[in-house]
């Protein structure tokens, strides 16, 4: 643990007390405010920035001991102090809350502070007071950072030891506790608030009244986390680093580079952190919208099931009234229309039923000769007795338009009666037949059409089609998104359709167009490679090693000439396209071997060629007359003109051919005389 030690002040020392702090050493509380705050210095969310500069300002100023720090918080002093500490919130302007443990790695204030620990608990006098202590209980001077979301606040111990009071009876506190507050309050309505006091239990109580919480906010149940986090603080428990230099003596061009380091740190670390919950709120949407789209899979196939069934049910119905209509169609009563006698009997009464079939095969069982019909057929037999009697005229209505034998016997009336019922039964087939053929073309005109994945071979509803224009092949998009990531990836252009892929005999197989792979919504990156091999179609990319940037060109022009230029604004840099060699603009024609260049040097410098072995050779002083240096070569040529005199090694002859060229030519150089004036 670093811990400072703080010195006494001797009798002199403590008669330069201001009146002020004799009278917070006295036990008196003390409350000072300003009129500025975090809101007109800085943003609204500044107040841990503000709090933990209070400390570092107090560790700072604490050089000149206790009473000097406690001189530059209290009075007129502290305005200035006070406008030092809200420098700070200029740093930061966001809404954004900054957690002390942030805050506490910024350069700023790691090398500042030594965090010894970190105290968590629920907003009550005792908890306050706990921590209280455990500050109270730390050598030298300490201080506390109290968070109670969203507000922080600082709270300062200041240890008294060995002071002596200005009155012999008085005896002096151990430690003067300073909480700042940088939020306005009822008691500070102007701004920055200041509390002294040398009381534990006094500082707690006031503490408690900052960051207290109204209990009844509790007892709505539309805020209870809300309200359990207000209820919680946390403390930070901060001592000075041993090296702390005293005041004044910090550079004040290093002290602007640490605060625009740690600014810069604290921006990106919010937006490291904007940036993380923005991408956890992508991946919980794109979390929901696969569900809903599984969902929706799911809700398709029972559709597709569902259908399935209502076709196969229509089937089967087909198949019945077809059957029914094939048994009952050309069955008649004798000599009457069974359609007529139908109409005559719906229109009057209803078919029979089992009952009456069943009473009347009773009757004839026990009473073969004697016994009448019963029920429905009864009334048949009664009905064509009245019409025998009494005429046309009193015909019932069930039989005034049918020509029906008036002697008919039991068993005559069972078949019609039988007949009857199996035509009305075909009605009754041929109602519902129709009432689900309509509900089959209901569900057909509501029903979104389907086609079949040439990948996955699954029905597929139109809405996820994927349609390749020229071979017409469809797809889901899911599975031709997959297969052109596929190929993205293995640099594969152009993109063939994967079902022309298949056959092999296909003589013109389809292409992915670049308008299909856009409505795929391919990622952002593979996207890239796909512009990019569509540009090599046309365009080849080009790197120039001076501005180290990369652009495409066009590849036929690339392909003619030999030279290339940098194509980017702002460069002028070009290069052989065969060796990479720089050529520089307004110099001689480019070789790779560099003898076109060497060609114009020599040209330039006036260097002359060996006319034997072209060796390269430049006079430095005397004669014209030049021997070439090469092994065997043995020429003699002149500088002047280049012209070869002779190739040998003997003195005589060379002496003799030297003599006739320099008949004609200039052995030596005409130097003009200095001393002469031109």
């Amino acid at each position: 643990m670093v811990t400072t030690k703080w010195s006494g002040l001797n009798q002199d020392a403590t008669a330069r007390h201001s009146p002020l702090l004799n009278s917070v050493i006295a036990g008196k509380e003390h409350t000072q405010s300003f009129p500025n705050s975090q809101y007109t210095a800085g943003g609204v969310s500044s107040c841990g920035l503000a709090a933990l500069n209070c400390v570092r300002i107090a560790f700072r100023n604490s050089a000149g001991g206790s009473v000097a720090l406690l001189q530059s918080l209290l009075g007129s002093p502290a305005a200035e102090t006070t406008d030092e500490i809200l420098t700070i919130s200029n740093m930061w302007s966001g809404s954004a809350h900054l957690e002390v443990d942030d805050l506490l790695q910024l350069p700023l204030f790691a090398r500042s502070f030594v965090h010894l620990d970190t105290q968590y608990a629920k907003v009550n006098i005792n908890q306050l007071l706990a921590l209280l202590r455990q500050l109270e209980g730390c050598a030298g001077l300490a201080a506390a950072i109290i968070t109670r979301p969203p507000e922080i606040i600082a709270c300062l111990k200041v240890p008294l030891h060995d002071m002596n009071p200005e009155s012999s009876r008085a005896v002096t506190p151990s430690n003067v506790f300073v909480i700042f507050d940088s939020h306005p309050r009822p008691s500070h309505p102007d701004g920055v608030g200041w509390f002294f006091n040398t009381s534990l239990d006094a500082t707690a109580n006031h503490l408690h009244t900052l960051i207290g919480v109204d209990r009844r906010i509790f007892d709505d149940p539309d805020l209870q986390w809300q309200a359990q986090l207000l209820n919680q603080f946390s403390g930070h428990i901060v001592t000075p680093q041993e090296h702390q230099k005293p005041s004044g003596y910090e550079d004040a061009d290093m002290q602007h580079l640490i605060w625009d380091s740690s600014s810069r740190i604290l921006k990106l670390q919010v937006e490291l952190a904007e940036t993380k919950y923005h991408s956890e709120m992508l991946e919980s949407i794109n979390k929901k919208y696969e569900e809903e789209h599984d969902e929706l899979r799911s809700s398709k196939r029972a559709a597709q099931k569902r259908i399935k069934e209502l076709e196969d049910m229509n089937r089967n119905l087909s198949k019945r009234l077809e059957s029914t209509n094939n048994h009952g169609s050309h069955r008649k009563v004798s000599g009457t229309s069974m359609k007529s006698y139908a109409a005559a009997l719906n229109r009057q009464q209803p078919p029979p039923t089992s009952s009456h079939l069943n009473d009347y095969s009773a009757g004839q069982s026990h009473h073969p000769r004697a016994a009448r019909p019963s029920g429905s057929l009864q009334n048949t037999a009664n009905n064509i007795r009245d019409v025998k009697g009494k005429g046309k005229e009193h015909v019932p209505h069930s039989f005034s338009s049918t020509s029906v034998d008036p002697d008919y016997s039991p068993r005559e009336l069972q078949e019609q009666h039988d007949h009857m019922t199996a035509i009305q039964q075909q009605r009754r087939y041929e109602d519902e037949a129709r009432h689900l053929e309509q509900e089959r073309l209901s569900l057909a005109a509501s029903a979104q059409v389907t086609f079949t994945c040439g990948v996955c071979m699954e029905l597929v509803l139109d809405e996820d089609l994927a349609f390749i224009d020229k071979c017409q092949h469809q797809f889901c998009r899911e599975c031709l998104q997959g297969y052109v990531l596929s190929k993205i990836q293995d640099r594969r252009f152009p993109i063939v359709c994967p079902t022309c892929m298949s056959d092999k005999a296909h003589p013109n197989p389809g292409i992915v167009e670049p308008n299909l792979v856009e409505q795929l919504y391919i990622p952002p990156k593979d996207y890239e490679i796909f512009e990019e091999m569509m540009l090599s179609q046309h365009c080849i990319p080009v790197h120039c090693s001076r501005c180290s940037r990369t652009a495409f060109v066009d590849r036929n022009e690339y392909q003619v000439h030999d030279i290339v230029a940098c194509p980017l604004p702002g460069c002028t840099h070009a290069w052989c396209k065969s060796c990479m060699q720089g050529i520089e603009s307004g110099g001689p024609q480019h070789s790779c071997d560099g003898s076109n260049e060497l060609a114009s040097l020599m040209r330039e410098k006036g260097w002359k060629a060996c006319p034997g072995c072209k060796t390269n050779i430049q006079k430095s002083d005397g004669c014209n007359h030049m021997t070439c240096p090469s092994p065997g070569c043995n020429m003699h040529f002149c500088y002047r003109c280049g012209q070869g005199i002779i190739q040998s090694a003997l003195r005589r002859e060379v002496q003799t051919a030297i003599s006739g060229h320099y008949r004609v030519c200039q052995l030596i150089e005409d130097v003009p005389d200095r001393g002469v004036p031109p």
